[in-house]
């Protein structure tokens, strides 16, 4: 695919300094991580086609960490396993400096030029990355992408650029667990059986 055309000015949203964001992560990562290591491939959606960045993945919800960091994929037996459940961990993560992101969503999505499959696509080498290349090459130096989440377009994640490391700061980190009331919470909007 040829680099996107983006407009002279993106669709932007600020996420104010004070912000709560959430991250899905292994139990043995920290809740700050930056991908893809470097020397690996890219993996997900949005990483540099190229290698010259690294991403960060967000939720605006813990819900929208919780379908965008453990629930990867369609649930065809809409069950999860308690093993699975205690590998993943879900952590606040701060903003103590206003992020700008494009918006890559709803009205905003014409306006930045974009469609849907941009973000809810399974062509990440030929469409979400040239994307995430050109959103982070543009002029307006944006800090990421906003868009909805794949198995739920009713939440927003963010892609988050390494160039904007520091602006977010660590917080609480929440191991997920069958006895514990806030993952039963979000089992249960999903409609998700636990297998013990």
């Amino acid at each position: 695919m040829t680099r996107p055309e983006l407009p002279r000015s993106l669709a932007v949203r600020t996420l104010a300094a004070g912000s709560v964001l959430y991250r899905a992560h292994g139990v043995e990562r920290g809740a700050i991580f930056f991908g893809p290591v470097a020397g690996e491939a890219p993996r997900s959606r949005f990483d540099a086609p190229d290698g010259s960045y690294r991403v960060m993945y967000l939720g605006l919800t813990d819900e929208a960490a919780f379908i965008e960091g453990v629930i990867h994929s369609a649930v065809p037996r809409r069950i999860i396993s308690e093993r699975t459940l205690a590998q993943r961990a879900i952590s606040t993560v701060h903003v103590i400096r206003p992020i700008r992101a494009a918006r890559l969503y709803g009205r905003y999505l014409v306006r930045n030029g974009a469609e849907a499959a941009v973000a809810h696509g399974a062509d990440y080498a030929g469409v979400s990355r040239p994307w995430s290349g050109a959103i982070h090459a543009h002029a307006d130096e944006v800090d990421g992408i906003l868009y909805s989440a794949r198995h739920d377009d009713s939440v927003l994640a963010l892609a988050l650029f390494d160039r904007a490391a520091h602006k977010v700061a660590a917080g609480a980190c929440h191991t997920l667990s069958a006895s514990d009331l806030r993952t039963l919470r979000l089992l249960d909007r999903y409609g998700l059986a636990l297998e013990l």
